[in-house]
């Protein structure tokens, strides 16, 4: 990779990685097809003037030969190329994206381009993929867990999970109350826990083994990532048997991501590069922050937890994953639970 390629943008990079990876899953089949046409070509000049001139025959061969062993160099120089490529790509998004989680943490977004930027509310496609996969597997038999509320409109189909925990800070509250637009409901049969800075032991506070659904949206970019294992440890003991996880995340496997992600990084955060090259250990002290990962780190973190992974979605820079609990959904409950107090006259 040349000096003028490693300083361009990721996500220029990330967009030039996708069309010669493209080019190359064509480059078989095209070659292939080439060195058919032409020997079909050879045998057609060889049935004509094989009486007259085989050498010349068997010269044209040779040089057919070498054609397609400079074609089968050229396969293989695009893939070093793009493997070379790829690991300067994950270089340099590693650096970036732990800069840039430590930010999401804090909420310093004082740029992005214009568009969609960070805010899941915003995503459409995202909000109406993950309406779609709760109303699939909401069940009023099992209790349903909402955890971190950053699309608070994801109520109206949790509601369905009897009974329903809310774990979301504090200052969502009010507006999940406005949501549900029912006291009695909010009030008495909602379980909330709601906290000011989240702790992953308040899910030890929860029931074990319950939940048919939990649903974290944008829940995972806040959990540091020396917890991030121990966070989805705890989901699994909170989910029954065949209950299901759903979480959205900030991927920077979407080009997009990435270029919010440098966009932000490339104004605020000057001093943070200025630092990485005085102190080694930056990164390892970055390590309390959470970091913005890809679908190959979370895969690593659900395989080690012990749960399925079911399918995966990527929207405008968020994506979302589903995985399950091993094991077979049962329960003897068969509605949800419904009662009235009544007054009796002695």
């Amino acid at each position: 990779m040349n000096l003028r390629q490693q300083h361009l943008p990721i996500y220029r990079l990330m967009e030039l990685e996708k069309q010669v990876n493209a080019i190359l899953s064509e480059y078989p089949e095209i070659t292939a097809s080439a060195r058919t046409e032409f020997f079909a070509i050879l045998q057609k000049l060889y049935d004509v003037i094989r009486e007259y001139d085989v050498e010349s025959i068997l010269q044209v061969n040779d040089k057919i030969d070498e054609i397609f062993v400079s074609a089968d160099k050229i396969y293989l120089d695009l893939a070093k190329y793009t493997s070379e490529l790829s690991k300067h790509i994950q270089s340099q998004k590693q650096k970036e994206r732990i800069i840039f989680a430590k930010n999401l943490a804090v909420k310093k977004f004082d740029l992005y381009p214009t568009g969609v930027g960070l805010d899941v509310n915003l995503d459409k496609q995202l909000i109406t993929h993950i309406d779609s996969l709760v109303t699939h597997y909401v069940d009023a038999k099992f209790p349903a867990l909402i955890l971190g509320g950053e699309y608070c409109e994801s109520i109206n189909k949790m509601v369905g999970g009897d009974p329903l925990y809310l774990c979301v800070n504090q200052t969502k509250l009010d507006k999940f109350k406005e949501i549900i637009n029912n006291d009695f409901y909010f009030n008495s049969r909602l379980r909330k826990y709601p906290y000011d800075v989240f702790d992953i032991e308040i899910l030890n506070n929860m029931p074990p083994g319950q939940f048919n659904l939990i649903l974290a949206q944008g829940h995972m970019d806040m959990i540091p990532a020396f917890n991030l294992q121990n966070y989805v440890n705890k989901i699994k003991a909170l989910l029954r048997d065949g209950g299901v996880f759903i979480f959205s995340f900030f991927d920077t496997a979407i080009p997009y991501s990435t270029q919010v992600m440098e966009a932000h990084l490339s104004e605020v955060n000057t001093k943070h590069f200025a630092a990485i090259k005085t102190d080694p250990a930056w990164w390892r002290k970055m390590e309390l922050f959470p970091i913005c990962y890809e679908l190959s780190d979370y895969l690593k973190i659900i395989n080690l937890a012990g749960l399925k992974f079911v399918n995966y979605s990527q929207f405008v820079n968020h994506s979302v994953v589903v995985c399950q609990k091993y094991g077979e959904l049962s329960t003897v409950k068969r509605r949800q639970n419904l009662g009235e107090i009544k007054s009796i006259q002695q």
